[in-house]
């Protein structure tokens, strides 16, 4: 009964990121950007017949730079202070993930 093996396979990465210079001359936005640190993990299950199962998080730490576009309140666009070139962090919280991936031809 010899069946076929699967493995497991693990991604994971991190990034710590320090304080760094932003052009903050907007009243919401830091001259200095704060410290943070983004996790991700990635599980993958290799299955038989070129299939692998994989679960996923992102941004495990759900770190998020609020107001991440100046000179735009609640939907409202003030051209005197936009300024899309003060996003330093993640604007997206955690987010969790699975699939099924399917390899033709090997």
């Amino acid at each position: 009964m010899g069946g076929a093996s699967s493995t497991t396979d693990t991604r994971r990465d991190g990034n710590g990121n320090g304080p760094g210079r932003t052009n903050g001359a907007y009243a919401k936005h830091p001259s200095i950007s704060p410290s943070f640190v983004q996790v991700n993990l990635q599980l993958t299950q290799v299955l038989p017949g070129n299939l692998e199962l994989y679960i996923g998080v992102e941004n495990m730490t759900n770190v998020m730079q609020m107001s991440p576009i100046a000179g735009v309140n609640e939907g409202v666009l003030n051209l005197e202070n936009f300024d899309a070139s003060l996003i330093y962090g993640p604007i997206m919280g955690r987010l969790s993930y699975a699939g099924l991936r399917w390899t033709l031809g090997s």
